[in-house]
């Protein structure tokens, strides 16, 4: 009787930090973490939260420009879900960057107000790095 009775408690204070509660975590406090991959010939950046949220779904906005030898990447809010998977996770996004020529190109992110360089070095292995001291991290 007493395991049902914890595993009630348990079950509650997991369900009670809810959706509204993890709205009201401050976006931009949050760090992010960022890699580069390819999908279908297309370069596609990965970033997700370090802070994690209580359903999945939780999807970070950003703004994507790409230029001759330059990339600028905007993060916005975190938008919550109508409704996902009761478990932790973090908040993601995808940047779909196209097929880019081989080639360095110089990559600005920008969350929190604060910028990051780095450098995207597009091949036959896709190479990102970024700088250290940041509130965006590589993978």
């Amino acid at each position: 009787m007493k395991s049902i009775l914890y595993l009630a408690v348990v079950f509650f204070l997991i369900v009670s930090f809810n959706k509204a509660e993890a709205q009201n975590m401050d976006p931009y406090s949050i760090n992010l973490i960022v890699s580069a991959g390819v999908v279908n010939d297309k370069i596609v950046l990965g970033a997700k939260s370090e802070g994690m949220y209580p359903t999945t779904g939780y999807e970070i906005t950003y703004c994507a420009e790409v230029s001759k030898n330059e990339v600028y990447i905007k993060f916005g809010n975190i938008n919550a879900p109508e409704e996902g998977l009761t478990v932790f996770a973090p908040a993601t996004c995808y940047i779909d960057l196209g097929k880019l020529e081989h080639g360095e190109y110089k990559i600005t992110f920008e969350h929190n107000q604060k910028k990051t360089n780095g450098k995207l070095i597009v091949g036959s292995t896709i190479e990102l790095t970024i700088d250290v001291g940041s509130n965006i991290k590589p993978k």
